[in-house]
């Protein structure tokens, strides 16, 4: 997959969702890419480096294809004070992105907010269970599996960060 180009896109019951391939390595985003952005996210996505430039712009150019394909014009998708991404009044938009992959699900606000969220399944990391689960849902985990422990923590977490995400400040 070429770097900042689509990957796919899908129409879902709560918006389109959309991805965009990321590079495998932290190189500063090229000039033809920045281009594709608005103005006030170019300022800012010359101020990030490594990764953090790379995913930050893939999460803004999925979120403006997605939005372009729902027929909404975007103007800036900046950052709130949180991290997150903060949409023109008449969009809802939700990011998450991995290393190779920046995903955005995009939508008209007057359906409300939106959160989305993706994980990795390699490698385990099964200490997170501890941090992001109650004990009762810890219980149900344990009562599972070893083969399954790590898929049941990695989803509990992911529907919990896509939660979030839309209900956050």
């Amino acid at each position: 997959m070429k770097p900042y180009t689509p990957v796919f896109f899908r129409g879902m019951r709560h918006g389109l969702l959309g991805a965009v391939a990321l590079p495998t390595e932290p190189e500063p985003v090229p000039s033809d890419v920045l281009d594709r952005l608005h103005p006030e996210e170019r300022k800012i996505a010359s101020e990030l480096a490594g990764f953090r430039q790379v995913q930050w712009v893939g999460g803004r150019l999925a979120a403006r294809e997605a939005a372009s394909r729902l027929g909404l014009g975007m103007g800036a998708l900046k950052t709130d004070n949180f991290g997150a991404p903060k949409a023109p009044r008449n969009i809802a938009v939700s990011l998450a992105h991995k290393k190779h992959l920046a995903v955005a699900l995009v939508a008209r606000s007057k359906h409300g907010a939106l959160g989305v969220d993706f994980e990795l399944t390699a490698p385990p990391r099964i200490a997170i269970a501890e941090k992001v689960l109650r004990p009762a849902e810890m219980a149900q985990v344990n009562a599972l599996t070893p083969d399954r422990r790590w898929i049941s923590v990695l989803i509990r977490f992911s529907i919990k960060e896509a939660i979030y995400k839309a209900i956050a400040p």
